[in-house]
């Protein structure tokens, strides 16, 4: 669960703050 939890929330992050 908290694996998948980490992965979204990973995602989320990169959304939020796109580094590219």
């Amino acid at each position: 669960m908290h694996n998948h939890i980490m992965l979204i929330w990973s995602t989320w992050k990169m959304k939020d703050h796109p580094t590219n």
